[in-house]
């Protein structure tokens, strides 16, 4: 019993076992200014939809305010997972999204609406399983590429795998139709791989400065720093993609240019002990 007992206990144990961590207001001001723009849009566009079809004008925003709450009880429940926890809820929430995604081309389940097959009836409820398929996508992409930081400079063990698994199930939305979320998905990839991407290179770029210090020897350390300003390159570009800024490109150009011509530099003075002519003149004399 004990064992269950510390089993159940790291899936629900707190982020921060040390001490409470108050909430970031970073994170959950824009979520509460969103959700209170959402609730003032309902109000405004169901007011007179409600009072046609059901005889109570609020009878649309009393939906979303009951969703909001059932948000904010799962919210509640996530935020006592540990992140053991959540990790081991990636697979099993990924597989029943995905499983859902799948049965709405099940006759008598799946429900076609203005032309499109998107919905899921289960019971009294009507659902969404591309909805819970973008959230069980973060969860999936986190715990896959977390424990791929090393394989993500790799096409074949890094980029492939994830494109492979992620790739039938946005061709199942586009399918339905729903195009939006399909590119959401695809950026949701693409965003996370090039996020765990930088990571990787981090953590190269930090191990090249330990190189650097270390040598042994002069050319061991101009190794080093050649190689660091070349991850230096790789994260400028992968810094201007995710922050949507494409003349961060002209930047890691013109860095790899100066890494280039910085390093031959180097080399010529530990050669020749001279930057201008007198190089080629030792050369010569040497002849």
């Amino acid at each position: 019993m004990r064992n269950v007992g510390a089993y159940l206990k790291s899936w629900f144990g707190r982020f921060d076992a040390v001490a409470y961590r108050r909430p970031d207001p970073w994170l959950w001001l824009p979520a509460v200014m969103l959700v209170m723009l959402g609730t003032l849009m309902v109000l405004n566009t169901t007011y007179f939809l409600g009072l046609e079809r059901t005889g109570d004008a609020f009878h649309y925003f009393k939906m979303h305010l009951a969703h909001i709450a059932v948000g904010l009880i799962a919210l509640t429940m996530l935020s006592q997972f540990s992140l053991t926890g959540l990790r081991r809820i990636a697979i099993p929430l990924s597989v029943i999204a995905a499983a859902m995604l799948v049965a709405v081309w099940v006759p008598g389940l799946g429900v076609v609406r203005g032309g499109a097959r998107r919905w899921l009836r289960v019971g009294p409820f009507l659902t969404e399983p591309s909805e819970l398929v973008k959230f069980a996508m973060v969860f999936f992409l986190a715990d896959f590429l977390g424990k791929r930081q090393e394989q993500m400079r790799e096409f074949k063990t890094g980029v492939l795998p994830a494109v492979l698994i992620i790739g039938p199930i946005a061709l199942i939305v586009l399918k339905q139709p729903d195009f939006g979320t399909t590119v959401m998905i695809a950026v949701l990839l693409f965003t996370m791989m090039f996020a765990a991407g930088a990571i990787a290179i981090l953590i190269t770029m930090a191990l090249d400065l330990v190189r650097a210090v270390m040598g042994p020897t002069v050319y061991d350390r101009i190794l080093a720093a050649n190689m660091f300003g070349t991850k230096a390159v790789l994260m400028i570009a992968v810094v201007g993609f995710l922050a949507g800024r494409p003349d961060f490109l002209d930047i890691a150009l013109v860095y790899a240019l100066i890494n280039f011509i910085g390093t031959i530099a180097v080399l010529k003075v530990f050669k020749y002990n001279d930057l201008g002519t007198a190089g080629e003149s030792n050369g010569r004399s040497d002849g």
